[in-house]
């Protein structure tokens, strides 16, 4: 797991196939024509293919394109939500390294042929592949990477693998190390370059990401560090790094948050892009000086981890109706509110998506924007140019629109105007 680096964009070949999925979509009412085009413009402008762009944009969720994709190439999707429903014994004739490296498994048998689920039924190298090892007739399935993964992870090393790997890391490097040398900082910055620590950070973002956790805490105690990560709203140790690890690990996300190594005396705000259970995760750092040194804190911001529906929430039926109730009024304010990790942002997305509708114009104002929506219009604040909630706020005002959301009420003039608004 590495900051990701932009690849290329699309070729002609999968442009000119995502225009034609994308006419099945809109055909079999999946989408609207308003978010086809939408999608298809933000897939010229990055990588992936159309089904990836549409959950990346909160448009469909994964498992809706996997069904979708399906019905179109007349093969069957299926649910691996229930992992109980998969054949261990048969899964584990497919190698790791083949099923990781192809995002696919073996769920089980029928008609003589075994069926494999697979994230890309288009990809023929990995079903040949698979046809050779199992020197086997295959029956090809449809299910969402993340389905998928969370499966192999399971069937090959079940769900604790990345903290056993942290551990085994971090006793070899407490074997080499004198416990009562203080810490050197200033060879942090080269450190944070060595192989060690780059596997740490690695396992570390890896295991908080397969544990869906939200948030990770690295706080520098007076002799050692603690590391949490934040999972259902509830904070949980995890493993630290070896001593002389710990001003390398905190430069290590310095430099791929591309903040200021050399400053440690003010807070600073970073933020930088992973690759980790076969999607992409942007990541959000804040710093903050303590008395021990810097305390860092890394958000997790998983698209492919969260559905933003209302009917997925866990709203009991009778508030469900009274939310969407009140969704539905023409007018009025909305306040969320909520201690960390208690789902605000959730709600407020998967009510706009609740909302979300080519007859109307609605635009938010987030710092940052967490994560894209089509067919809406975000707008990121930057303090720096002066582009603050109260100044977007205005502007919006004069943009005729029929829905705003606010990401924050940080001030009294903001508050003021909303409230005008």
């Amino acid at each position: 797991m590495r900051p990701m680096i932009k690849e290329s964009g699309p070729t002609r070949a999968q442009v000119q196939e995502s225009i034609l999925f994308g006419e099945w979509l809109v055909a079999q009412e999946y989408l609207t024509p308003e978010q086809l085009h939408a999608a298809l413009g933000e897939q010229s402008k990055s990588t992936g293919r159309l089904g990836e762009v549409l959950v990346r944009l909160s448009i469909l969720s994964d498992r809706q394109v996997a069904e979708a994709l399906g019905a179109y190439l007349g093969i069957e999707s299926i649910s691996l939500e229930d992992i109980s429903s998969v054949q261990i014994e048969v899964a584990r004739q497919i190698p790791e390294t083949i099923a990781t490296r192809f995002c696919l498994v073996a769920v089980g048998q029928k008609d003589g042929k075994v069926q494999v689920a697979i994230a890309d039924p288009l990809n023929v190298v990995a079903i040949d592949t698979v046809t050779v090892k199992l020197k086997r007739s295959v029956q090809v399935l449809i299910a969402p990477a993340r389905d998928i993964q969370r499966v192999i992870d399971v069937i090959y090393h079940g769900t604790d693998v990345q903290e056993q790997k942290l551990r085994d890391l971090v006793e070899l490097e407490v074997s080499t190390e004198d416990d009562d040398e203080p810490e050197d900082t200033s060879s942090a910055v080269v450190e944070a370059e060595d192989a060690p620590v780059i596997r740490f950070v690695d396992l570390l973002l890896s295991h908080a990401v397969k544990s869906r956790a939200s948030d990770i805490h690295i706080e520098p105690q007076e002799r050692g560090m603690n590391i949490r990560m934040r999972v259902d709203g509830m904070l949980q140790d995890m493993v630290p790094p070896a001593r002389k690890m710990q001003a390398a690990v905190i430069a290590r996300i310095k430099i791929i948050s591309e903040m200021d190594i050399a400053e440690r005396r003010l807070p600073q705000d970073g933020r930088f892009k992973i690759k980790a259970a076969s999607r992409d995760i942007d990541v959000r750092v804040s710093t903050l000086p303590t008395i021990y040194g810097e305390k860092v804190v890394l958000r997790i911001l998983d698209a492919g981890a969260v559905e933003h529906n209302l009917d997925k929430m866990g709203f009991e039926p009778e508030l469900l109706d009274e939310f969407k109730r009140i969704l539905a009024r023409p007018h009025g304010i909305i306040i969320v509110t909520g201690p960390t990790g208690s789902g605000k942002s959730t709600t407020l997305y998967s009510a706009l998506n609740y909302l979300r509708d080519p007859r109307k114009n609605i635009t938010t104002v987030e710092d940052p924007v967490e994560y894209r929506l089509g067919g809406i219009n975000q707008t990121q604040i930057k303090s720096e140019i002066k582009l603050t909630f109260a100044s977007c706020l205005r502007a919006i005002l004069r943009q005729d629109p029929d829905i705003i959301l606010l990401g924050e009420i940080r001030d009294k003039e903001t508050m003021e105007i909303a409230m005008k608004a």
